[in-house]
């Protein structure tokens, strides 16, 4: 009986196989040989999004007042001549911040109805910093992960660079902190 199967399974199969054909595609094969885009469209890409995310929470998300009123009242002090700090004063208490906060949110106040009550103006200075911090933030990734050192390309660093901007778009820190002004306010 050994040598009767051994004999059958020696001999031509029962059926016919099947034509050669093209093999199905094998998708991780086709990803691993995908190239990652340029960082510089990954940066665009970002930008647009996180542009995009800026000015749905300026337009749509309501106003959240978060010390502007207070950081009005220092700077109205300073601004009508007092330099002694102490007597710098909001709603908050005394001015804790340095010189530079001063001037920065006289700026704010000059530009944003000269009282700094159009805190719309403000929100979108804030998101146009926002968006520059994120362009030297890429570019500092960028050099880091995809130019290596001595400027040679290191190996996966445009994926890695993908994989940051990815995460960092979608991390707690990428959210403009500028608050919102509700369509009742505006």
């Amino acid at each position: 009986t050994r040598r009767s199967l051994r004999s059958r399974s020696r001999g031509a199969p029962s059926h016919k196989p099947f034509p050669k054909t093209a093999s199905p595609p094998n998708v991780l094969n086709t990803l691993t040989n995908l190239s990652p885009p340029s960082p510089f469209v990954v940066l665009l890409l970002m930008l647009l999004f996180e542009a995009f995310l800026g000015y749905v929470i300026v337009t749509r998300v309501g106003y959240t007042e978060i010390d502007w009123v207070a950081y009005m009242e220092e700077v109205s002090g300073y601004l009508s001549g007092e330099r002694n700090y102490y007597n710098l004063r909001g709603g908050t208490g005394p001015l804790v911040y340095p010189a530079l906060f001063l001037y920065i949110y006289s700026f704010l106040r000059r530009i944003s109805g000269g009282d700094g009550g159009d805190v719309r103006v403000a929100q979108w200075v804030f998101v146009v910093v926002y968006l520059v911090n994120r362009v030297v933030v890429g570019f500092i990734y960028k050099r880091c992960l995809v130019d290596g050192r001595k400027g040679k390309e290191e190996e996966g660093g445009k994926w890695r660079f993908l994989m940051s901007m990815i995460l960092l778009s979608l991390s707690k820190a990428s959210t403009p902190s500028t608050p919102s002004v509700s369509s009742t306010t505006a």
